[in-house]
C-alpha cells in the first residue's frame, strides 16, 4: 500500500506587533496560488519581483507591492487584503514571514522559501529598523489588535543590535531559527522550493530558470531577458516605489531605504571572531549541519568550494578548535554534500498520494512535469529505499565507491541523516548538467531534537 504524506497543518497562531496569522484561516486557496515565504530581510521582495515578472511576462509596469500583499501583516486590516486577493483574476502570489506551523500549506498552492545567512539578515534588519519613521511605529504599535509589547527604537550600533538579535533569537522582531527549521523540514514536498539569497546573487539566470520550472511557467528567450532585466537589483533600486510596501512611505528615505544595498558580508568588518563563532555554534545547534551549511553559503557557494576541493588529496579537514564543526570548517571535508544523491531518499515515500483537486498525480508529480525533463523527478527524489529501522546503516560498497571515507548513515524512525561526500564523477551524476545538479534536493540535517519533520501516515 502506497504511503501517504501527512501534510503540514496549521497548529498555532502568532500575534505580535507585526503578525496576525489568523488571516490564513479565512484565505481561500485557488489552484496555482503562489506563497513566497522567508524570514524578514532575506530576499522576499526580490523573489516577489521575480515571480511577478514571470507571471506577467516581463511587464515593467507591474507593482508587486500592490499585487502581492504581506498577508499576515496586521496592517492594512485583513479584510482589505482578502478582498484584494479575491478580486484578482491573474495567478496570485502572496508574501508571508511565518513559520510553517502558523500558516496553511495547501496542495493547491506552490511555496517558495528564500533564506539568507543570519548575519546578513540582522545587518539588513538594523538598516530597516533604523530608517523607519514615526508612521512605521504608529502603524505597528497603535493599530488596534496588537498582541504583546510594542516595538521600540533600535540600538544604533549594528554589532550590538546583532548580538541582541542573536541572543534574543530574533529580538525585537520574531524567532529566526524556528522559521528556517520549519521550512527546511518540508523542503521535499513537491510544491515547496527552497532558494538562497546568495544563489540569486551568484546566478540570477539559473535561479530564475529554476523558479520558472517549479511554477510550470514556460518562458521564451526574449521574455526571459525582460524578466532578468526587471529583476536585477539595479532596476529594482531605480524603481523602488513599485516594490516597497506602501511605496516606502514608512522610511525616512522613502522606497530607496527599503531596497537598500542588497549586498552580503557587511558584517565582516564589524564582528569579531568570537561573535562569528557564537553565531556558527548557534546555527549548528539549532539547525543541524546540513541546514547550517546551506544557510551559510547557499548551494552555489558550497558547490564552488566543492569544485576547488575536488583537486585536493589529503585527509579530511577536522573540526574547529572548539571541537564543534562549523560550516566554514566543514566545507572542504563535506564536499559533495550540497545535494542529496539521486539514489538517496528517506526511508519512506514522502511524496503525497493523489487526492481530488490537489493538482498532483499518484506519484506526487505536478501536472507541469514534462516528459524528458530530468530536473523535475530529481528534485522530488527517487522512490524510497528499503532501509531497515536501525540507528546505523552501512551501504553496499559496490553501489557507492568512495576511497577516502567509510559510507555510513544514521537512521531514525523518520529519516536518514547526512550522507558522506559524493564524488563528482560518480556514474549517477555524470548525465546531469551543473544546473540539474543544483536542482537536486538538499540532504536532511542531523536532528538536534528541534526539527519539525512530519511523520508519514499509511
Amino acid at each position: 500500500m502506497a504511503a501517504r504524506f501527512a501534510w503540514p497543518r496549521k497548529t498555532r497562531d502568532i500575534r505580535n506587533h507585526h503578525f496576525d496569522s489568523t488571516v490564513w484561516d479565512e484565505f481561500t486557496f485557488r489552484e496555482g496560488d503562489i506563497v513566497i515565504a522567508s524570514y524578514a530581510k532575506s530576499g522576499t521582495t526580490w523573489t516577489q519581483q521575480i515571480v511577478g515578472q514571470l507571471v506577467f511576462g516581463g511587464d515593467p509596469a507591474i507593482r508587486v507591492a500592490d499585487l502581492s500583499p504581506w498577508l499576515d501583516l496586521r496592517v492594512p486590516e485583513k479584510s482589505a487584503k482578502l478582498g484584494l486577493l479575491a478580486a484578482q483574476t491573474h495567478r496570485r502570489f502572496v508574501k508571508t514571514h511565518l513559520p510553517v506551523d502558523a500558516l496553511v500549506v495547501s496542495p493547491k498552492a506552490k511555496y517558495i522559501y528564500i533564506a539568507r545567512d543570519g548575519r546578513d539578515v540582522a545587518w539588513s534588519l538594523h538598516n530597516h529598523h533604523s530608517r523607519a519613521n514615526a508612521l512605521w511605529y504608529q502603524l505597528l504599535n497603535d493599530t488596534p489588535g496588537r498582541f504583546g509589547p510594542p516595538i521600540g527604537l533600535p540600538r544604533p550600533d549594528p554589532r550590538a543590535y546583532f548580538l541582541d538579535w542573536l541572543d534574543g533569537d530574533g529580538h525585537p522582531f520574531w524567532p529566526y531559527w524556528e522559521n528556517i527549521r520549519s521550512w527546511w523540514a518540508i523542503r521535499d514536498l513537491p510544491n515547496v522550493l527552497l532558494l538562497h539569497y546568495a544563489d540569486l546573487k551568484a546566478d540570477l539566470p539559473g535561479e530564475v530558470d529554476r523558479i520558472a520550472r517549479f511554477l510550470d511557467i514556460r518562458v521564451d528567450d526574449v521574455t526571459m531577458q525582460r524578466v532578468l532585466e526587471h529583476s536585477s537589483f539595479a532596476w529594482m533600486k531605480s524603481h523602488a516605489d513599485r516594490a516597497a510596501p506602501l511605496s516606502g512611505i514608512c522610511w525616512d528615505g522613502g522606497a530607496g531605504d527599503f531596497i537598500h544595498k542588497g549586498t552580503n558580508g557587511r558584517w565582516h568588518d564589524a564582528l569579531i571572531a568570537e561573535d562569528c563563532a557564537r553565531y556558527e555554534r548557534r546555527a549548528l545547534t539549532e539547525l543541524g549541519r546540513s541546514c547550517a551549511r546551506w544557510l551559510a553559503q547557499g548551494a552555489h557557494g558550497l558547490n564552488a568550494r566543492t569544485a576547488r576541493s575536488s583537486h585536493h588529496e589529503g585527509p579530511p579537514a577536522m573540526a574547529g578548535h572548539d571541537g564543534i564543526e562549523t560550516p566554514g570548517d566543514a566545507l572542504p571535508r563535506l564536499a559533495g554534500l550540497t545535494r542529496r544523491p539521486r539514489f538517496a531518499a528517506p526511508p519512506f515515500d514522502r511524496r503525497p498520494a493523489a487526492r481530488n483537486g490537489d493538482g498532483f498525480d499518484g506519484q506526487g508529480n505536478s501536472p507541469g512535469a514534462r516528459a524528458g525533463d530530468r530536473r523535475m523527478p530529481t528534485r522530488f527524489g527517487t522512490p524510497a529505499m528499503d532501509v531497515p529501522d536501525q540507528r546505523s546503516i552501512t551501504m553496499n560498497s559496490r553501489r557507492i565507491r568512495l576511497s577516502h571515507l567509510r559510507i555510513s548513515m544514521v537512521a531514525r524512525s523518520e529519516r536518514i541523516a547526512d550522507l558522506p561526500p559524493e564524488p563528482l564523477d560518480h556514474p549517477a551524476l555524470k548525465d546531469l548538467g551543473p544546473r540539474e545538479l543544483a536542482d537536486l534536493p538538499l540532504p536532511r540535517p542531523i536532528s538536534t531534537g528541534r526539527d519539525h519533520d512530519l511523520p508519514p501516515t499509511v
